[in-house]
């Protein structure tokens, strides 16, 4: 697990260092959601010490099959059909001017709640909480794609660092051998990534991460 936290904090945080470049990154929504994801990611290195690994390889495998179904159903209806965040009014209202979160008591129970579920899986699973983070980003306000993705970044760089930490201080060994090589090679797909995505559009880019939510719980 220390070997994953290591490659989603390096990553992540090249990624959101970019997205703050082009103002897309949404940083008071990410330290809140990050903050009490770290408070949290503790609970969940102490499950993640007590669960079976067959359990918790089950549970990470649940995650992704269910992320890539719902995405496969949304494909499925067509991408002439709004999304549901675009047909409901959104929980967390956007400032139609500055394109930033209008915080209300409401707003920051939500990313409270989206930080908590966040942490508890980084520590549980080892991921980061990505999975969870972007797809509630998007289904609670109208912030753009590309701003829930920057914001996710900052939240998994914060929670996989500090979960890290967490795990090196209570006894757990990092495979450096191991570790530094994956690292930089995720940077390396993370920038040959976005420069793809500026390209291509985003239900192409959507595509192939539906797919692999599907075929990795196969393998």
């Amino acid at each position: 697990m220390p070997v994953s936290l290591l490659a989603v904090a390096i990553g992540a945080t090249v990624g959101a260092w970019r997205g703050f470049r082009e103002s897309l990154l949404r940083y008071r929504a990410a330290s809140l959601i990050a903050a009490v994801g770290l408070l949290l990611s503790p609970l969940g290195l102490w499950l993640g010490a007590r669960a079976p690994h067959d359990v918790l390889a089950l549970l990470f495998a649940g995650v992704l099959v269910l992320s890539g179904g719902r995405q496969l159903w949304r494909l499925r209806k067509g991408s002439t059909a709004l999304p549901e965040s675009m047909q409901l009014p959104p929980l967390c209202p956007i400032h139609p001017d500055t394109g930033r979160f209008r915080w209300t008591p409401r707003t920051a129970v939500i990313m409270s709640g989206i930080g908590g579920v966040a942490g508890l899986l980084s520590g549980l699973l080892g991921v980061g909480g990505g999975f969870i983070v972007l797809p509630a980003l998007m289904r609670v306000s109208r912030l753009s794609f590309s701003a829930c993705v920057a914001t996710t970044l900052m939240v998994l760089a914060v929670v996989s660092s500090g979960t890290l930490g967490m795990a090196l201080l209570s006894g757990r060994s990092l495979l450096w051998p191991i570790a530094v090589p994956f690292a930089l090679l995720l940077v390396v797909g993370l920038l040959l990534g976005q420069r793809l995505g500026q390209r291509w559009a985003r239900t192409a880019c959507r595509r192939p991460l539906r797919c692999w939510c599907w075929v990795w719980p196969a393998c």
